[in-house]
């Protein structure tokens, strides 16, 4: 599995892209090159999903799937459910701790 790092500023802060003349353009955003195969899948998706399910999760919910629609269903699904979840140790949550808050 590839994953890039988040981009922020600093935690709870991340770059957004925006026409305002402040903050960041697309000459900021990380380019990377993957090699892929036939049959992988590409996650992609905003802090609020990334906040809210594991990696592991993620490979899970992939490799159960039929097909690129019902991963993608049933991991928004996951995401949503795990947000709403107060018991869930999410990796947001994970992350802040671990930074003192």
């Amino acid at each position: 599995m590839f994953s890039t790092c988040p981009q922020e500023h600093y935690f709870d802060c991340p770059y957004q892209l925006s026409s305002e003349a402040i903050g960041q353009t697309s000459q900021d955003a990380l380019v990377c090159t993957v090699n892929l195969m036939e049959g992988d899948m590409i996650v992609s998706g905003s802090d609020g999903f990334f906040d809210n399910i594991f990696d592991q999760e993620i490979l899970g919910v992939i490799n159960e799937s039929l097909g690129t629609d019902e991963a993608a269903k049933a991991l928004a699904e996951l995401a949503r459910k795990h947000s709403v979840d107060v018991t869930f140790d999410s990796p947001y949550s994970m992350e802040a701790r671990s930074r003192g808050f």
